[in-house]
């Protein structure tokens, strides 16, 4: 993102649904707690802000998590945590973002119980200046908690230029192409198969290429319970099911509509997916040279009625490749437990 302006606050956070302190605005930004889990290094003993990445080359995450055992009550400004980024300019840490405040601007209390954490998507930055850059929370009892820092290029104007203070037609986000689904490796996509959209593997890939919850319920439907999504130019299409369809139990979140990611297809058609395919596969590739590079996957199975093979995957996953004109044109890597 080439941006010359601050960026107003866009650490959006909701308590869960039950939470009677909740406002309308706090249950609409739809980015509740999740529980900490063995695949997510956070420190533990402490309060902490981590800026992440969930694998090489991703868009970068901030993570605030909960590692004690009491639960921390933060005061949020039209949902927003008081999380802003500073960059090292002039020997100093100077804001590059800053808190929005109105006269009709909603102040919530939201909870962070212990052992769990809110992900926010957050801006690749460029520009002039090469920097590091680091995110601040501020508390409630004026005391701060700082991120580690990450490299990258900012312009001068983001140090004293607001946002709000700009017409529409200025505040032009340049974004880079850290958020393309290209980007993201192609054992990411296997590995997110099956996954609910409250799993943070899954909310991962989603805030990597600036998905929020809201926007799933905005999907076409295909069918019952089902969601329909491309992306990248319609090279990728992503789709996905109601979680209720399922019988095996998926983490509920009160008052949330959870979905599981029951398909990742690769298409070389109308454009061709440009990122990296499944199991090393080419577009390129002959039948021959695709049973060949996944010959270690065990026996396929000739799909003749649609000039395909397919392979059972572990995981309760199954992979389709799809042929015309003696080429590879689609791959499906399919959920398969119901």
């Amino acid at each position: 993102m080439n941006i010359r302006y601050m960026k107003a606050g866009y650490c959006f956070a909701s308590g869960f649904a039950e939470d009677s302190t909740a406002s309308d605005d706090a249950k609409l930004s739809a980015n509740y707690p999740c529980g900490i889990n063995n695949r997510v290094p956070f420190p533990m003993k402490k309060v902490s802000l981590e800026i992440f990445r969930p694998w090489y080359g991703s868009a970068p995450n901030l993570m605030l998590s909960n590692g004690i055992d009491e639960t921390i009550s933060f005061r949020t400004t039209d949902s927003r945590l008081p999380i802003i980024a500073e960059a090292w300019v002039d020997e100093a840490w100077q804001p590059i973002e800053y808190m929005p405040q109105h006269i009709d601007s909603h102040q919530v209390i939201v909870d962070l119980a212990p052992l769990h954490y809110w992900s926010f998507n957050i801006p690749g930055y460029r520009g002039d200046i090469t920097t590091k850059i680091r995110y601040k929370l501020s508390l409630s009892d004026g005391t701060f908690v700082y991120s580690n820092e990450l490299w990258c290029g900012i312009n001068k104007e983001q140090l004293s230029v607001k946002e709000e203070t700009l017409p529409d037609q200025l505040r032009v986000e340049n974004l880079s192409d850290e958020s393309l689904p290209e980007a993201i490796p192609a054992e990411v996509w296997l590995s997110a198969v099956g996954k609910s959209s409250d799993d943070v593997e899954l909310k991962a890939i989603f805030q990597s290429l600036n998905i929020w919850d809201n926007y799933l319920m905005q999907m076409p439907i295909r069918a019952a319970h089902q969601r329909y999504w491309p992306v990248a130019g319609g090279s990728l299409h992503l789709e996905f099911i109601d979680a209720s369809a399922f019988k095996e139990s998926y983490r509920k979140v009160p008052g949330k509509v959870s979905w599981v990611l029951h398909a990742v297809i690769f298409h070389n058609e109308v454009r061709t997916y440009a990122g990296e395919l499944p199991f090393r596969l080419q577009f390129s590739d002959s039948r021959k040279n695709v049973r060949e590079k996944l010959k270690q996957q065990g026996d396929y199975r000739e799909e003749k009625d649609w000039n395909a093979d397919s392979w059972n995957l572990p995981g309760n996953k199954q992979l389709f490749v799809f042929y015309k004109n003696k080429k590879v044109f689609k791959i499906d890597v399919v959920f398969t437990k119901k």
